[in-house]
């Protein structure tokens, strides 16, 4: 993965690998967004609201927090019910 960052002369890998370690590690980025956006929707954050956080300097950490808070309290708003 480090060797995505540099120019492949330092890396010492053939580039076919650091190109399809660069396509793996994107997908995994990808499905990990697709989680957290699909999670953000059930504690009920849009994802408007969800990127404007992160972009007003709220650590990912942090927006996990508040999702699972809001899951937790859909959870238990479903138990009552």
């Amino acid at each position: 993965m480090i060797c995505v960052t540099y120019r492949q002369e330092n890396c010492g890998y053939p580039s076919r690998w650091v190109r399809v370690m660069a396509e793996r590690n994107q997908a995994v980025l990808v499905r990990a967004i697709e989680k957290l956006a699909w999670a953000g929707e059930q504690a009920g954050f849009s994802v408007e609201e969800m990127i404007n956080l992160l972009d007003t300097g709220v650590s990912v950490e942090t927006l996990l927090n508040l999702v699972c808070q809001g899951l937790s309290s859909n959870l238990a708003k479903e138990r009552v019910q």
